[in-house]
């Protein structure tokens, strides 16, 4: 009994190892070419998916591809060939063509989707459409009718009708004949185009960069821009009672700094519509070296100067591509403040304002170089609590700015120079009278103006 188990042990793995190798020759291979277009990337990997379990899919170098389908299918030896394309901007269609060994096209698929991010799941639902198309041999071709016998010519000869079924075409053609050559021509097209598949991919990921929406969906937004800049900055403060009379002034020199900001847009992960073109900003500033000396004395006052600013955007790309004219919105929140220790001259300030900005960007007729202008309105809520403990409560405080410039786009990279003008005005009602006043106590009513200008020169990075 031992023996007669130990035979049929040995008898199944030897038919297991017999039949796996039918079994994997029994998978037809399949040759997918790289889909172009924006997106065909993903088209492509969700059309994969659907056939693998069926079918053996392999994939073909630009050498393997020359001489056309025919030749490529001998060298793999495949049984059929899959070419996808992928259309439109708004709105993107995928459309798949299937050939047999023979070069000939047996079926086409198409479907159109709304989104960048749905490209994957019409791949695939292409992918389980086409299975009977990737099990076909050879394209079907119904057998031609045996020629009638030609009659017996008249004693006179009569030139030949054509027939009802097939009407003349301008140049004397059949129409039958003039479709058949024309699809022959299409196949023959098919074959010689088959190289420019893969340039068409390696183009892909340029598309999107300048897209950057194709880029993250059909509406071109990028998920993230970062950049950093460098400047000079200057500010003038003028604090003037009602009469006129100058009461505090600041006027400073240039000074140096250094500016960071973050624009990150996260429905591109989620949707290619006008959703997508909302995102969040956020930018901070704060000075590399600066002082302030003290008029009369000379002595110097140490100083501080940063700014931060947080708002919710909204860019339009009118073209659909990032590196095309852009007008944008924004709403948020910023923070300026400018600090000087212990003095008799000037009181400490920190701005907080509600920001409401637009803007816009416009290519001179190429990406490399554009210009660029935005404005702003800031509400003021608070001016600092020094200034307020100095010059008393605050009665009203508001704030403007316009930043023209000029930029670039190559590649990924934006490069921009911009000149910033600021302005502040308020008002303040005085403090009440008071047996030991200090240094920068005002007492009367005042109104002051605060102004700053900034250059600055960067670069940025979209993804």
């Amino acid at each position: 009994m031992p023996r007669l188990a130990r035979f049929i042990c040995i008898v199944t793995v030897l038919s297991a190892i017999a039949v796996t190798p039918s079994l994997a020759e029994a998978k037809k291979r399949v040759v997918v070419l790289p889909f172009s277009g924006g997106g065909g990337s993903s088209a492509r990997a969700g059309f994969v998916s659907a056939i693998k379990r069926r079918f053996q899919v392999i994939s073909a170098s630009r050498s393997q591809r020359r001489g056309g389908i025919r030749k490529m299918c001998r060298r793999l030896r495949c049984s059929a060939v899959v070419r996808g394309r992928v259309k439109g901007r708004r709105r993107k269609r995928l459309v798949v063509t299937i050939y047999d060994a023979s070069g000939r096209s047996v079926g086409r698929r198409a479907s159109s989707v709304r989104g960048r991010r749905r490209l994957r799941r019409a791949g695939a639902a292409i992918g389980r459409k086409s299975m009977g198309l990737l099990g076909r041999r050879k394209t079907v071709r119904r057998a031609r009718p045996a020629p009638a016998p030609a009659p017996r010519p008249a004693p006179v000869a009569q030139p030949a009708k054509p027939a009802a079924d097939e009407p003349l075409m301008a140049s004397g053609e059949p129409r039958a004949a003039k479709k058949r050559r024309r699809r022959r021509d299409r196949d023959d097209e098919d074959d010689e185009d088959l190289e420019d598949d893969d340039n068409d991919s390696d183009n892909d990921n340029d598309s999107d960069s300048d897209d950057v929406a194709a880029g993250r969906g059909k509406s071109g937004q990028s998920l993230v821009d970062v950049f950093a800049a460098f400047g000079m900055a200057s500010r003038t403060y003028e604090l003037v009672d009602p009469q006129g009379t100058e009461v505090g002034k600041y006027g400073g020199a240039y000074y140096p700094e250094f500016l960071v900001g973050v624009e990150f847009y996260p429905m591109t992960l989620m949707t290619g519509g006008w959703l997508s073109a909302f995102g969040l900003g956020v930018t901070y500033s704060r000075h590399i070296s600066i002082s302030t000396e003290v008029k009369g004395s000379g002595a110097a006052v140490d100083t501080s100067t940063q700014e931060i600013q947080a708002n919710l955007r909204y860019r339009w790309l009118i073209k659909d591509k990032l590196r095309g004219p852009q007008v944008f919105g924004y709403v948020g929140w910023g923070y300026r403040a400018f600090d000087l220790a212990e003095n008799t001259i000037l009181a400490s300030f920190g701005y907080h304002s509600i920001n409401l900005g637009v803007g816009g960007r416009m290519p001179l007729g190429t990406p490399y170089v554009g210009v660029s202008l935005e404005a702003s309105i800031r509400p003021v809520l608070k001016v600092g609590m020094e200034a307020v403990n100095s010059y008393g409560e605050k009665g009203g405080a508001f704030a403007w700015s316009v930043k023209p410039g000029i930029y670039g786009y190559v590649w990924k990279l934006r490069y921009f120079a911009e000149f910033e003008f600021v302005s502040y005005t308020m008002d303040f009602k005085g403090l009440a009278p008071s047996s030991d006043p200090g240094p920068l106590d005002l007492e009367v009513a005042s109104d002051g103006s605060d102004t700053f200008l900034r250059t600055w020169i960067g670069i940025g990075y979209s993804y």
